[in-house]
């Protein structure tokens, strides 16, 4: 799945890196798989483009999930003292 209708502000938020910086992991990603499928391994199910977004987006929300959890905690202890 590609996404070249979203702005550059919009796949930032949705992704996590600026797309040019996707552009560059995606790039490094793909050449090393090549080299390792060279030797003989399995192709992957899922693109790499796929993979990475998923990745990328797995590992914000979980970042984002933390921080708003840490805020969480921190009004709590707030509000007994």
């Amino acid at each position: 799945m590609k996404y070249p209708h979203l702005s550059d502000k919009k796949f930032k938020r949705l992704v996590g890196v600026k797309r040019e910086v996707f552009n560059n992991k995606l790039a490094c990603l793909e050449q090393a798989q090549t080299t390792i499928h060279q030797r003989g391994s399995r192709k992957l199910k899922i693109g790499m483009l796929n993979l990475l977004m998923a990745t990328l987006q797995l590992y914000s929300g979980k970042q984002k999930c933390h921080t708003a959890k840490v805020q969480c905690i921190i009004n709590h202890h707030k509000a007994i003292l």
